[in-house]
């Protein structure tokens, strides 16, 4: 007679610790059907939720599908490969809706075969089914490579007992190499400048919308908008649009001569926010006239802010332009056009940029992310 599948979702402050739990009720062939971040607020706390369901007989592979399953081999009409278990960071727990065919797909692609998730799996297939996950998720074959002879090397047989705990192993290496900014200072009352700079269209304007907002809904500062962008027809119209909304000082310098009386106007405001031109690399000139425009501003925190959806060449060509700015903060956009930032975990490892936020939609102020090393992690390995 078939067990009933049992279905429960497990609250923890760790991805880590919500797989404990889910083993030690359910045991390590437990299939996941969802795992998200809920926080109160933009800054507020995290609490990782992961929705999973016990082994049943209706759902058991043979051995034949086992193996085939080991290849994790995504099909040729499947886009991006997706990982085993997703999450999706927001600003509030939205639960997503399944229809039944939705379900069983995912319990298909995300459940643990008994070969791969036993405590007696061969240490090779756990290793080969972790070396394809990274590899979907984009990462570096040479890096991936490193990382399973590291494991392989390790030769501890608590690890490479099952999927789960090789991965979780993984993701506190990965966790180790990258590089969160603190938030951002809520305490000090004297005035902080925020500048944000970077090449066209990597979303600076709707970023500093996003903190913007948050400052001022949810915490009630007052807050202050400079811009100096005036290269782009109407690119003033979304901040001009949201400071009358929402109450924003805004002030526009089309000159840098302009810039210290902009500043002048904005002087009782908690928060001021520097939006500025997009620069491409080979724009010599106005990078070092942006310069000049932070001289005068002096900002406490000047974030870069770049395209997920770049290439690792790509990243390091706007690293090294805009280095005279002596940016000290990260910004990483597009996450939902990217699909993770496994393919930037070289250029994330060494960087002497921490990240600050991770912004993944258009959503103001929702779809922007507090970074922290964790959230990093699952972003490298394409499991949030």
């Amino acid at each position: 007679m078939n067990k009933p599948i049992r279905i429960k979702t497990f609250r923890s402050k760790t991805l880590q610790e919500a797989f404990q739990k889910i083993r030690a009720e359910f045991g390590p062939d437990a299939s996941i059907l969802e795992t998200k971040t809920s926080r109160s607020g933009l800054f507020g706390r995290s609490r990782i939720e992961v929705t999973a369901s016990s082994q049943t007989n209706a759902f058991e592979l043979d051995a034949a599908e086992s193996a085939q399953n080991d290849t994790l081999a995504p099909s040729e009409d499947q886009g991006r490969p997706q990982s085993r278990w997703e999450s999706e960071p927001e600003i509030e727990a939205i639960d997503r809706i399944h229809d039944a065919t939705s379900v069983e797909a995912e319990f298909a692609s995300s459940r643990l075969t008994p070969e791969a998730s036993s405590e007696f799996a061969a240490p090779e297939r756990v290793l080969g089914q972790v070396h394809q996950e990274l590899l979907h998720a984009g990462i570096d074959p040479g890096i991936v490579g490193q990382w399973i002879d590291a494991a392989r090397a390790l030769g501890n047989p608590a690890v490479m007992k099952d999927v789960w705990t090789l991965r979780s192993e993984l993701m506190g290496w990965i966790r180790d190499m990258v590089h969160a900014a603190p938030p951002l200072n809520l305490d000090d009352s004297r005035q902080q400048v925020l500048a944000f700079v970077g090449p066209p269209g990597a979303g600076k304007s709707t970023t500093l919308a996003k903190i913007a907002a948050y400052l001022s809904m949810e915490l009630g500062f007052s807050v202050g908008v400079l811009t100096t962008d005036n290269k782009r027809l109407g690119s003033n119209f979304l901040l001009h649009n949201y400071a009358d909304i929402l109450g924003w000082k805004f002030e526009v310098a089309e000159t840098e001569e302009q810039v210290p009386n902009c500043m002048f106007h904005l002087s009782g405001c908690r928060f001021v926010l520097l939006d500025t031109g997009g620069c491409s690399p080979d724009e010599e000139e106005s990078i070092e006239q942006l310069g000049q425009i932070l001289a005068m501003v002096k900002p406490n925190e000047t974030h870069l802010v770049l395209s997920s959806t770049c290439n690792v060449r790509t990243f390091l060509r706007y690293e090294q332009a805009f280095e005279p700015l002596t940016p000290n903060r990260l910004v990483l956009t597009r996450l939902d056009e990217s699909g993770g930032l496994g393919p930037l975990f070289s250029c994330l490892q060494s960087s002497g940029l921490p990240v600050s936020f991770l912004a993944d939609g258009q959503k103001i102020p929702a779809d922007l992310i507090q970074a922290t090393e964790l959230r990093l992690a699952q972003r490298v390995m394409d499991i949030a």
